[in-house]
């Protein structure tokens, strides 16, 4: 499930919800569905909508991003955005139970580094 503004990398191009969906899957030709194409990757032309036994593509779980959200049980390895766009993941244990924490926000509190680190 991906509520509006998650975002996902698929088949070489990154995509945001435009609203809540739960399994279509991006398609840069269906403008008015529940993804915006937001930027290519790689050399677009290789790519096929269609063609979904091509095993060069990830699955859209795999690297979703959300915002975050206070108090919202993050495992190792969630990734959040920040209203500045930043992105942030989750650190491995025993880090990992301070990612839901107010005091740990990422990019926002002096101690945010012991629980995120923030993703180029």
């Amino acid at each position: 499930m991906y509520n509006k503004g998650d975002s996902v990398r698929y088949v070489g191009r990154l995509w945001v919800a435009k609203w809540w969906t739960q399994g279509d899957r991006p398609q840069r030709n269906n403008e008015s569905g529940p993804w915006k194409l937001i930027r290519l990757n790689g050399n677009d032309n290789n790519y096929d909508d269609n063609d979904y036994n091509n095993n060069d593509y990830t699955k859209p779980n795999s690297f979703k991003v959300t915002r975050y959200r206070e108090g919202f049980k993050y495992s190792a390895g969630d990734r959040v955005r920040m209203p500045n766009g930043n992105v942030y993941r989750c650190r491995n244990w025993p880090a990992t139970p301070w990612c839901e924490l107010a005091g740990y926000a990422p990019g926002k509190t002096q101690h945010w580094r012991d629980a995120w680190s923030r993703v180029k």
